[in-house]
């Protein structure tokens, strides 16, 4: 498939409405792709909000951000120390208030980046060394072979694409709530090479302007690659069964279990009490 037949199916299959954002790393500065003007504040985020909002197509290096921790997570620019990292906390605190004090700012630092975003960090006295010169961001049927795609969408769209991946590929992913958008929905699918989704941090919310009712959910291009032909008939599939168990959790009389997936009470019933015999006897 081509990228404008990939978009056109997530969005049709999904029903998502907003854009589906690419993101490509480059290793030196694409001379075919115009340059970011001007600096954005506070960083990749708002940049999402302009390919999102107006269309944008653009590369971007460390020298157009405010906030660095985007950077890291597109490796254009080095990663952190634990002395560079405070100074970003300290400043964090004082902009936002994201915690209650330092301490706890930084006990969040040790128990979730640390954890799950080593690629974040690197030791006191190493090489200033990043991984990329620039990334490129645009909507996906403009981006070629991109290595990230964002998107958007209610909970339940999100559940669809989730669904449809885990029985397409028999692949499991975690998400992950709190602070800081750009370390958990970039450099986590970088490091990875898995999808992960989220409710967004405030700045991802406020910056990249997502509704009340979205999360957000970040996969690796070719994992999308996976499972695009299937999907649709998946996702069908799925609405259907969904419906078929609303429709006996609500308008029939008997148990959930009666009649489950076409069979009849008395069967299954059966299994069931042959599952239970066979743990009691374990």
């Amino acid at each position: 498939m081509t990228n404008e037949q990939v978009e056109k199916t997530l969005k049709e299959t999904l029903g998502v409405t907003k854009e589906i954002v690419a993101f490509k790393m480059w290793k030196e500065k694409p001379d075919h792709i115009p340059e970011y003007e001007g600096a954005a504040s506070p960083g990749i985020c708002t940049q999402i909000c302009e390919v999102l909002k107006q269309g944008k197509h653009f590369y971007t290096t460390d020298d157009h951000h405010f906030c660095q921790a985007g950077c890291v997570a597109a490796g254009i620019r080095a990663p952190f120390t634990d002395s560079e990292h405070k100074v970003a906390v300290e400043l964090h605190q004082e902009l936002s208030k994201e915690h209650k004090n330092f301490d706890l700012a930084w006990r969040y630092v040790e128990q979730s980046y640390k954890k799950y975003v080593p690629g974040m960090f690197r030791e006191e006295g190493t090489p200033e060394t990043k991984r990329n010169e620039a990334v490129e961001l645009g909507l996906l049927r403009e981006v070629k072979d991109p290595d990230l795609v964002i998107v958007h969408g209610n909970p339940q769209q999100v559940d669809y694409l989730h669904n449809a991946y885990a029985h397409l590929t028999g692949d499991y992913f975690i998400g992950s709530g709190g602070h800081s958008g750009c370390p958990f929905y970039l450099q986590y699918v970088v490091d990875s090479g898995k999808p992960t989704f989220g409710t967004g941090d405030m700045e991802w919310r406020g910056f990249v302007d997502m509704d009340d009712n979205e999360l957000v959910t970040v996969f690796p291009y070719k994992e999308i690659l996976r499972i695009i032909d299937e999907m649709p008939g998946v996702v069908q599939e799925y609405k259907d069964y969904v419906k078929t168990i609303r429709a006996r959790i609500y308008k029939r009389p008997e148990p959930l279990f009666a009649n489950f997936m076409g069979r009849g009470d008395e069967e299954t019933m059966e299994r069931r009490n042959k599952i239970r015999e066979t743990k009691e006897v374990k």
